[in-house]
């Protein structure tokens, strides 16, 4: 759990007993979700920081397809005509602890890459031919 600093203070402390012992108090964690928890799918990402804020928001991009009646060789084939980015969730917080899941993401891409070997940031390229048939 990736917490700030003034948290991690908050939740471990040292007690001093009678005799002179000292003892590590460590709460017990519980693990539960708010009511309005909820998953998501996400294709894209922006926000940004500023000295007291920062800001991520997370979208999903829709592609609205329509079928195409003319001309007649083409006749039932579907086209992009509209795409939609859906904002899904605004998340803010502090800046450290934007940092914190910054480097808690590279980790994880680490330690990823070095099972499943280097994430492409770009898609592969098709090799499927979009251009419409043409008749010979």
């Amino acid at each position: 759990m990736l917490m700030p600093n003034w948290q991690e203070s908050l939740i471990f402390s040292v007690t001093q007993s009678i005799t002179g012992d000292t003892f590590l108090d460590i709460p017990k964690f519980e693990d539960v979700k708010n009511p309005d928890y909820k998953a998501i799918y996400t294709t894209g990402v922006f926000g940004g920081l500023s000295p007291d804020d920062a800001r991520i928001v997370f979208f999903i991009d829709r592609i609205q397809a329509e079928t195409i009646n003319e001309p007649p060789e083409r006749v039932g084939e579907q086209r992009v005509s509209k795409i939609t980015r859906e904002a899904l969730i605004e998340v803010h917080m502090a800046p450290t602890q934007f940092k914190r899941i910054a480097l808690w993401m590279q980790k994880n891409i680490q330690t990823y890459e070095e099972v499943f070997g280097a994430i492409p940031l770009e898609p592969k390229k098709s090799t499927i031919n979009l251009e419409p048939k043409k008749d010979v």
